[in-house]
């Protein structure tokens, strides 16, 4: 048996050191955080990248343009990395102060560390570790020939890229990075003279893009000083300018200029400025009548399709971020009217939603009052949505009469026929009236979207506030004609109808709320079963496993938290999802002959030791330690792996209902179909020689069919659901007789009573009739049994 011990500050647990957790077993932590697929590699991968490195003849140095003390420092005041726990029924976030990596005793480590802290924070892993193939060789080694070429390829490329990911994966948990963007936002706001509209609007998307141009000045920034072909930078783009003002803060010797070149006589000045140790050497050109050379050092790389990155932020930070760019587009458009158009669409959607349900794993998103809504010229209302989705209307209804047109018109000018050439030209320098409705309708379309889809993901056991930690990127929801708004905005309208699948669902809400790439959430929707997911330094987990409460409904809710998950698995992209893992079924031994060949069903007494059971969501160790089971313990020793999925299974497609409203706690049954009354206990199965987890309770092989009562606890009904091996299981949701028809005439049919059944209470008139003839069935076989014992007898004494 495995022994659950709290994590404290006493325990030396690697990473784990000093973080308070209150329930986490010791051994699966630091198994899921060390082990062959944990999420803490920094140490371990840093020291195959140096021994692969020494292979190829070479090892990796610091440039003396970077100062390890200031880097240090500066990881000493900032650095926070995270973790998310599941515990006692919720999520919560934890500190992790000996978790991070950053500082190794090689310098060379360290200063390649600093360097991918700074790519990471503008670049995905793969640009990155593109970009890295180039400046390692470039700057960052020294041969042990002195006419040595190195070559970042085959199994050095293979170790470079896994270095980068296991470093992703510590930088996304670490508030390091926050610190280095709120940086660089003061930076931007310092900027003196600069039209910081002008030099954005320059770019359609200013937040990707320009890894030439990046690797360029990375190049220029690891030269030492004395070795700077040009002892000045000039660039045109800002992103580069971004990229020097981090380096800047990481400590390498780089100071970006907080004037902008705008002229050739501000570009003459730069140049003739006298070199010092603190002026600045990093400078913005934006203006494209001054005749000169900028970003000398760029650098073809090849790598792939470049995806902006989602940005920590606040969810009612959302509008401001969502509409930022279109006050670079045209004066005509008001930023701040489509900010109150969406907040308002998201206050009307959070108030119209009612709840979630799913049915046959179908989300069916309910709202109330919606007939409410109809106005006059509803019609007209519903067709301008009809570019996103013929039915969201339902939730922007109300907003829309307020920002809309107004009553009889003017209807032209909300003209949306051709929505394509819309979608095209929604990013275009010279909107006309039509395209500023149409913007409307999107800020009202977004607003609702967030409102209503806020109210499935869970902040503390709370559907998410203002203050909330989300993941949001502006930028890729106008890539490819807003194909991501048209993707939601459909979800959801499916969702209204009850016929979104609850995978389609979980992907949205990763989307909207993690910032998860398309790449990511089409997995979930080929995989059963996805219950959660790690993205960029953020956790999201299926109430399913956080509550435990292992039903359908709880599949459309999910709680958000930010930090690396220490208690649960995540499989390869990052996906925790429930194992396929059944243990073999075993025939079970039925001793009870009181309760076989009955002739009525009812309720009965369901002896599930509740106050000494514990369920609790594990890695499946058994087969696939990249996923979870539900592991039960009674008194600590586990008795049975339960399969997740299995039981949602069950739970979803196997509910009997009333038909004949007379919600029945009783139902006749004839002798012939030999019905048996199975106790909980009678289910349980031990391996021989210890006291591992409990087989399948095989009743496919009896011909007879059962009943069991599991109406005690919801855990009861878990158990029950998830060790019974049988094709044919109806669960008697409200009615005993309408779940016997359903199985009448069939042959090793299992009737189950959960625990939240809709039966009638048993009276007292029942309660004693079905005493007495358990009595009488006791004496009839008491009788049988003493007439056989009479007859053996006289068989002796007549033969001696």
């Amino acid at each position: 048996m495995e022994n659950d011990k709290s994590l404290g500050f006493t325990v030396n647990a690697g990473p784990l050191s000093q973080v308070s957790v209150d329930v986490i077993s010791l051994r699966t932590a630091i198994q899921l955080a060390s082990g062959a697929y944990g999420w803490f590699k920094g140490g371990e991968r840093s020291q195959s990248l140096t021994q692969l490195l020494k292979a190829n003849g070479v090892e990796l140095r610091s440039t003396s343009s970077f100062t390890h003390q200031n880097y240090i420092q500066l990881l000493e005041k900032h650095r926070a990395m995270r973790g998310v726990v599941l515990e006692n029924g919720t999520m919560r976030t934890v500190e992790m102060p000996n978790a991070s990596t950053a500082v190794s005793n090689i310098p060379g480590v360290t200063c390649l560390r600093a360097l991918t802290c700074c790519l990471l924070c503008l670049c995905t892993t793969e640009a990155t570790t593109a970009m890295l193939q180039r400046l390692i060789p470039y700057g960052l080694v020294q041969h042990e020939m002195e006419d040595g070429v190195l070559e970042v390829d085959g199994p050095l490329l293979s170790g470079l890229k896994q270095w980068v990911s296991t470093v992703a994966t510590e930088e996304e948990s670490n508030l390091f990075r926050n610190h280095l963007l709120e940086c660089v936002d003061e930076s931007l706001l310092a900027l003196r003279q600069a039209d910081l509209d002008n030099i954005m609007s320059a770019s359609e998307y200013y937040n990707s893009g320009d890894e030439a141009l990046i690797l360029g000045v990375l190049k220029w920034a690891i030269t030492p000083k004395h070795r700077r072909k040009e002892p000045k930078y000039p660039t045109r783009s800002l992103r580069v300018w971004i990229a020097a003002s981090i380096m800047s803060q990481l400590g390498f010797e780089v100071r970006p200029s907080y004037e902008i070149i705008n002229n050739n006589e501000a570009y003459q000045r730069m140049e003739t400025a006298p070199d010092g140790i603190d002026t600045p050497d990093v400078f913005l050109v934006v203006s494209s009548r001054i005749n000169c050379q900028t970003d000398r050092e760029v650098e073809f790389v090849f790598a792939p399709e470049e995806v902006p990155l989602p940005r920590a932020t606040l969810l009612v930070t959302v509008p401001w971020l969502a509409f930022q760019h279109v006050k670079y587009m045209h004066e005509s458009l008001d930023a701040q009217y489509l900010r109150e158009a969406y907040q308002y669409a998201f206050k009307c959607a959070r108030e119209l939603f009612r709840l979630l349900q799913v049915d046959n794993f179908s989300v069916n998103l309910k709202i109330k009052n919606s007939e409410k809504l109809i106005t006059p010229f509803a019609d007209r209302y519903k067709a301008l949505f009809t570019p996103f989705s013929p039915h969201i209307h339902y939730i922007c209804l109300q907003a829309m009469t307020h920002f809309g047109p107004n009553g009889a018109g003017p209807w032209t000018e909300w003209d949306f026929s051709d929505p394509e050439t819309l979608f095209l030209s929604i990013r275009t320098q010279t909107p006309s009236q039509c395209m500023r409705n149409f913007y409307t309708t999107l800020a009202v379309v977004l607003g609702a979207m967030y409102g209503i889809c806020s109210q499935a993901c869970l902040d503390g056991g709370n559907p998410l506030g203002d203050d909330s930690e989300i993941l949001f990127n502006p930028d890729s929801l106008y890539q490819s004609d807003c194909r991501l708004i048209r993707k939601w905005a459909a979800s959801v309208g499916q969702a209204l109808r009850g016929r979104l699948n609850y995978s389609e669902w979980n992907s949205m809400l990763f989307e909207m709320f993690l910032g998860a790439t398309s790449r990511t959430t089409e997995a979930v929707g080929q995989q059963e079963y996805i219950l959660g997911i790690q993205s960029h330094g953020f956790a999201a987990v299926s109430k399913v496993l956080v509550q435990r409460q292992i039903r359908p409904e709880a599949l459309a809710y999910v709680y958000i938290g930010r930090g690396q998950l220490l208690n649960l698995p995540l499989d390869d992209q990052g996906l925790v999802r429930g194992s396929s893992f059944l243990p073999f079924a075993t025939q079970i031994r039925l001793g009870n002959t009181d309760q076989k060949d009955l002739e009525t069903l009812y309720r009965g007494p369901c002896n599930f030791p509740v106050e000494y059971t514990r369920m609790e969501v594990e890695p499946c160790w058994e087969k696939n330690p990249q996923a979870v089971i539900l592991k039960m313990r009674q008194m600590g020793a586990p008795v049975a792996s339960l399969n997740i999925g299995r039981i949602l299974e069950r739970r979803s497609r196997n509910i009997i209902k009333c038909s004949c409203h007379k919600y029945s706690n009783e139902a006749s049954v004839p002798l012939a179909e030999r019905w048996y009354r199975l106790h909980i206990d009678d289910l349980k199965s031990y391996t021989s020689g210890d006291l591992s987890s409990g087989k399948l309770a095989d009743l496919q092989r009896e011909k007879m069919n059962f009943l069991i009562d599991a109406s005690k606890s919801e855990d009861a009904l878990v158990y029950v659901l998830g060790i019974v091996d049988a094709q044919r299981i109806f669960i008697a949701e409200e009615c005993l007789e309408c779940a016997y028809k359903c199985c009448q005439g069939a042959r090793s049919a299992v009737i189950v009573i959960p625990h939240d059944t809709k039966m009638v209470e048993d009276t007292k008139d029942q309660i004693s009739k079905r005493e007495r003839v358990i009595t009488e069935r006791k004496q009839k076989v008491e009788g049988r049994k003493a007439a056989f014992s009479a007859r053996i007898g006289a068989q002796v004494a007549n033969n001696p």
